[in-house]
């Protein structure tokens, strides 16, 4: 994951870091091809990694947002992944299918999740049938899955439901 600074222009170094962060909205794509970018107010699209890439010193302007908002979550989406868990600051939790989020070379994009206060805190992309995984606190490293996320999985932009016992206070999938 990248975090990006407040502004939404994205240089070249930034693309390079980013490796890819991304869904998909129609056919699969791979991990280096597209990326998914997400702004706090709980916008986010999917780019493709050559759509991003500038070929100014510049950069160039990817995301358009709204004042005082500003760019929060990146994520590389593999190629396998189906899924896409948003949660937000007010611990609600929100699972749906990757189909459902536009692939698009700039824009705002469409809302991923409903705030009434707060915004959006992390966003991830996974298979469904795996499950979603999530580290746990500690120092051992232990990773949970949840597998049965039925009562998670909504439409697109739903308020969403409190995360499975044992998600991370910090609201965090990494």
């Amino acid at each position: 994951m990248v975090r990006c600074p407040e502004t939404a222009v994205l240089e070249d170094d930034l693309c390079a870091a980013a490796d890819g962060i991304y869904g998909t909205g129609g056919p699969v794509v791979t991990g280096k091809d597209a990326d998914v970018r997400c702004d706090r107010c709980g916008h986010g699209f999917v780019a493709q990694m050559a759509d991003v890439i500038a070929e100014t010193r510049k950069g160039r302007n990817v995301v358009n947002l709204k004042p005082k908002a500003h760019l929060s979550v990146v994520r590389t989406i593999a190629a396998n992944h189906d899924s896409v868990a948003v949660i937000g600051e007010n611990r609600k939790l929100v699972v749906f299918p990757i189909a459902e989020v536009p692939v698009m070379a700039r824009g705002q994009g469409v809302m991923l999740q409903k705030y009434r206060d707060g915004g959006l805190s992390d966003a991830t992309s996974f298979v469904f049938a795996e499950g979603l995984s999530w580290t746990m606190g500690g120092e051992t490293g232990r990773v949970r899955t949840e597998t049965d996320l039925g009562p998670w999985r909504v439409a697109r932009s739903a308020s969403g439901r409190m995360p499975p016992t044992g998600f991370p206070r910090n609201n965090r999938f990494d």
